[in-house]
């Protein structure tokens, strides 16, 4: 494998992997779960406006449906905002877990180095490294350490 080679590959699996960092940050937000608790609170407070389109259309059983309605909205009304802060909490709680790995994430692909300079974080360190040995040592022999993850 040529040195243009490696360095394009090593290159490729770093944007990957960042790409999948960000999915996973986006994902640990938890936006999509409070859209849906957000549809649903919408759901429910328009239940009883459905409930009297249904009536004006002639749909006369079920009279108990109104109470039901209104009894729901109730109770909904008191869940919601504990669900939202709930929610809330543990989407910040995975995101300071995930922090260091965006960090790390940032140190590898974020920072331009001159020639020469030095790796700003021991996970770039070890990957500048590796490419640097393997560069040494042409396409032949494997490097005796292994990238790890980050």
């Amino acid at each position: 494998m040529s040195d243009q080679s490696l360095a394009e590959q090593v290159k490729n699996d770093i944007q990957s992997l960042q790409s999948s960092v960000r999915d996973l940050q986006t994902s640990v937000r938890m936006t999509e779960i409070l859209d849906s608790v957000e549809d649903l609170g919408t759901s429910v407070n328009g239940m009883d406006r459905r409930i009297k389109s249904l009536r004006e259309h002639g749909y006369a059983f079920e009279k108990e449906l109104e109470e039901m309605a209104a009894d729901f909205e109730k109770e909904w009304a008191g869940i919601a905002p504990k669900l939202e802060a709930q929610i809330e909490k543990e989407a910040r709680v995975m995101e300071a877990i995930l922090a260091p790995v965006g960090d790390a994430d940032h140190a590898v692909g974020g920072r331009k180095q001159g020639a020469g300079s030095p790796a700003s974080t021991p996970e770039q360190a070890q990957i500048t490294g590796g490419i640097a040995g393997r560069s040494r040592r042409g396409s032949g022999g494997k490097h005796p350490r292994q990238i790890r993850s980050i």
